[in-house]
């Protein structure tokens, strides 16, 4: 997903452009989730992701798996899995 947008003067004009990309997976989901505490800590086993979770986060599990994907988390990662 990019997002666009122009900024117009008298002078210049030009056009910023935005993507997973330019963001940290941590301020994405900070942005996205109504929560002080986000992710508390990760590992990375071979090609698998272990989450740690808190209680209050399992209703947001799979929006952070998705921004966890688009942002490359860890580019070798085919699996993110879920603990309490």
């Amino acid at each position: 997903m990019v997002v666009k947008i122009e900024v117009w003067s008298l002078i210049w004009h030009f056009v910023l452009c935005f993507s997973y990309e330019n963001f940290r997976t941590g301020q994405i989901l900070k942005a996205v989730i109504p929560t002080e505490e986000v992710l508390s800590s990760y590992t990375q086993t071979g090609h698998i992701a272990h989450v740690n979770l808190r209680e209050h986060l399992l209703p947001y599990k799979g929006l952070i798996g998705q921004v966890t994907d688009l942002c490359n988390f860890c580019q070798d990662i085919s699996l993110i899995k879920f603990r309490l």
